[in-house]
């Protein structure tokens, strides 16, 4: 620690420093001069910096691009007709060197930074298109115009308010996404994805969290292999398959499919299209299904019972482990649903 502090007091002009993450600490110089720093629990440190913020005059359809090495990053739209670049701190594997970072003007805006550090970015509405890169830390964007694909290896990403196709990948971290206009397209290998007022189609998956998705108008294909799903009020369709825990889908228009290897599900089916595949190794099946669906039913299970009330429904062949049969009245059948548990009972319902 001493020959950390040692080559820190050589190294940044004689300063020298008490680090404990989390809490203010104080710089001392030679000669006795004291300056105030935060350090943040994930390492950051926050210095004055007389050179930033920076603004930078952009021409409408710039493109941004944001490459860090470490640290969080937050973009964020204005109204004014210029970028501005601003240094929050930067990390203490850094700090023995200044905070190095280049920036590129013309069509394409690029932020590069040389080591480790926190970005705070604001641009106008004449920005078409954001992509950004983080190796480790945060990653929020707010509000921000056209198209965005947010990228890092390590760390949670906020996206609210945007007006164009989000992308957003994360290996460890949650993804949170809000209030959009378009296409998302939604992936970590580890953390929840929770997805919340997009008008436009949603692809979510994760390996190991649980998925959320409400107040979505279009159709939502989420996929967890470890994690519960649950989706609620979508105008469209939904798939939803997890390898291990609990489905529950309801204000829909429609289902795709519902699958699970390990865990209950509870699904509204207002409508399906073709197929609807519904099934649960280990879970028990709650199904509501809407009168006015003309398909061909069939539901099964190894262990447990079937149970249905208030369907239109003519039984072809029943037991006590496995009914098939014609739901609804007239017209042509507009499809097949295969209902299926191995452990658990299978109770169908009418949807009111």
């Amino acid at each position: 620690m001493w020959a950390i502090l040692d080559k820190a007091r050589r190294e940044t002009n004689g300063y020298a420093h008490h680090i404990c993450a989390g809490v203010k600490a104080v710089a001392v110089k030679a000669g006795g001069l004291k300056e105030n720093f935060n350090l943040s629990s994930e390492g950051v440190i926050s210095l004055p910096n007389k050179e930033y913020p920076k603004t930078f005059a952009v021409e409408p359809g710039t493109v941004l691009k944001i490459y860090n090495k470490n640290g969080n990053i937050d973009v964020s739209g204005w109204d004014r007709d210029f970028v501005e670049v601003d240094i929050q701190g930067h990390f203490l594997t850094a700090f023995l060197k200044e905070p190095s970072i280049d920036i590129a003007t013309g069509k394409e805006f690029v932020v590069r930074t040389l080591n480790s550090m926190n970005l705070r970015i604001t641009v106008p509405k004449g920005v078409v298109a954001t992509h950004v890169e983080n190796s480790k830390g945060k990653i929020n964007v707010k509000n921000v115009p056209g198209d965005v694909d947010v990228q890092t290896a390590t760390g949670e990403i906020k996206i609210q308010g945007m007006a164009g196709f989000v992308k957003a990948v994360t290996n460890i971290g949650k993804i949170n996404v809000e209030n959009g206009s378009g296409k998302v397209d939604a992936k970590t290998a580890t953390g929840e994805i929770k997805i919340q007022g997009i008008n436009g189609f949603v692809k979510i998956e994760t390996n190991i969290g649980k998925i959320q998705g409400e107040n979505v108008s279009g159709d939502v294909d989420a996929k967890t292999a470890t994690g519960e799903i649950k989706i609620h009020k979508v105008n469209g369709f939904v798939k939803a398959v997890t390898g291990n825990g609990k489905i529950d889908i309801t204000g829909i228009s429609g289902l795709y499919e519902a699958r699970t290897n390990n865990g209950d599900i509870s699904v509204e089916v207002p409508a399906i299209r073709d197929s609807l595949e519904i099934r649960s190794h280990h879970g028990k099946i709650t199904v509501f299904l809407s009168p006015n669906i003309v398909a061909q039913l069939k539901a099964s299970t190894s262990t447990g019972n079937i149970t249905y009330q208030d369907l239109p429904l003519t039984v072809n062949q029943s037991s006590p482990t496995m009914i098939t049969g014609r739901l609804g009245e007239g017209g042509e059948d507009s499809g097949r649903i295969n209902i299926e548990t191995s452990t658990g009972s299978v109770t169908l319902k009418k949807l009111v």
